[in-house]
């Protein structure tokens, strides 16, 4: 039996109507074992890879990604993001307000046992508004797919050029700290 709910709640309650969530997610292959991959999926770090990144931080103990670290984007209209999960090596999520809704940004990393990583992207639209509900159906599937492979891209190009630089297969270089 289903329990009604208080009578002491108030305000508007509402269901979110079908089309209020979306979810895409992409996999590719980096040419990096994830213990090396997966520092580079931190707000810090992305200025390395990613040439028009930009981010304030908001908070962090280690100044790196951690469990909490908080920090603002202007990607579309102000983004808060939050990181809500840290596995290093495995797995990092964060939960991004937007200003129609909330992203769940979750990225997986599995070694292949040949020095590469299977990276797995999952970005999982929320409305909390009409207006949201109308810019996340929207939301073209081709679109988020390529801006996705772009980022990869960019991703697999550091990864591959860092390599390359150190005359070496092994990246271990890249944990020292450059003058």
């Amino acid at each position: 039996m289903c329990a009604s709910p208080p009578s002491e709640l108030t305000g508007s309650q509402s269901i979110s109507p079908p089309g209020a969530r979306k979810v895409f997610e992409y996999r590719g292959i980096v040419p990096a074992v994830a213990a090396e991959v997966f520092p580079l999926l931190c707000p810090v770090r992305e200025y390395d890879w990613i040439d028009d990144w930009r981010c304030e931080i908001q908070y962090t103990e280690s100044g790196v990604a951690e469990f909490g670290c908080a920090f603002r984007t202007e990607l579309q209209a102000g983004e808060s993001w939050i990181c809500s999960r840290y596995e290093p090596g495995i797995a990092i999520q964060y939960v991004v307000w937007l200003s129609v809704g909330w992203m769940i940004l979750d990225g997986e990393l599995s070694d292949r046992g040949d020095g590469s990583s299977e990276l797995r992207w999952r970005r999982t639209f929320t409305a909390t508004s009409d207006a949201g509900r109308v810019a996340f159906e929207a939301l073209d599937a081709d679109a988020v797919e390529a801006q996705m492979r772009a980022l990869h891209g960019k991703l697999v190009a550091y990864l591959d050029q860092s390599t390359h630089i150190s005359g070496s297969s092994d990246p271990s270089w890249r944990k020292q700290k450059q003058p």
